[in-house]
């Protein structure tokens, strides 16, 4: 999850994922609102890359198992 220190209403949330989904991954913006990708781009895109990159190469963290329930595990 990606949020900016000055988005109130989503720092918290973001904040509860991470203590309660240990794969979840967070990071925060400073001095930034809600659209972080349009206010820190450059710095958004590499946050992005690197996360990508992560799972692409097998070093994720994976799903949590608790979040794997039918509706996630059924064949499209």
């Amino acid at each position: 999850m990606v949020s900016g220190d000055k988005d109130d209403i989503f720092v918290e949330p973001g904040i509860f994922i991470k203590r309660v989904c240990p794969s979840a991954t967070l990071t925060v913006f400073a001095g930034t609102g809600h659209a972080v990708n349009l206010e820190e781009p450059g710095l958004f895109n590499k946050i992005a890359a690197e996360f990508l990159a992560q799972v692409d190469s097998g070093r994720g963290k994976g799903r949590d198992p608790r979040s794997l329930g039918k509706s996630t595990m059924a064949k499209k």
